[in-house]
């Protein structure tokens, strides 16, 4: 089972990454990382920017790049344990974009997502990446909400007949460990 995880510098990252462990045997995880570097990105003054502002502008964006490429390293390592293969992705750019091209590049059978537990108010006008990547994966998404606990019993939502039927066929192909 090919997974990608989507991690940051939260502690719901962390969580999702333990529960897939503890749920699968995944044979390939990917861990992504999108650092998202806002308005540092597309800089709309820097042409105009003396040369020496500018250039501790692009150290700036370097030194957040390497630190997330570090912590990405740690996460990596600890997963190592548990996993035969794991990748690393660490892009600049959207989150939801990053994962999504994570997710097609790597064949993957599930994208694992934590959640902040925004209010709805808060999602409509900040948005959520974990709420646009469910949407728009082109794979099974789980969401893991809060910090990580024993699984002890699964829901899943079904709508009619055909829904019930592709969620067996893929409960058969990707067994709990447990």
């Amino acid at each position: 089972m090919n997974i990608v995880v989507a991690v940051d510098w939260r502690d719901q990252s962390q969580s999702a990454l333990q529960m897939i462990i503890d749920l699968y045997e995944p044979k390939e995880l990917t861990l992504v990382h999108a650092v998202n570097l806002g308005p540092l990105e597309s800089y709309p003054l820097a042409p105009l920017m003396d040369k020496e502002p500018y250039q501790e502008f692009e150290n700036a964006k370097q030194r957040l790049m390497d630190e997330t490429r570090q912590h990405l390293k740690q996460i990596a390592v600890r997963a190592q344990h548990d996993v035969p293969s794991v990748k690393q992705v660490c892009e600049a750019g959207g989150p939801v974009q990053v994962i999504l091209d994570a997710i097609k590049s790597n064949a993957t059978d599930l994208v694992v997502i934590g959640n902040r537990g925004l209010s709805q108010f808060a999602e409509f006008a900040m948005g959520s990446v974990s709420h646009l990547v469910l949407l728009h994966a082109a794979c099974a998404t789980l969401v893991v909400k809060g910090a990580q606990k024993t699984t002890q019993r699964v829901v899943v939502a079904v709508k009619g007949p055909d829904d019930a039927e592709r969620i067996k066929t893929w409960l058969l192909a990707h067994p709990f460990k447990h």
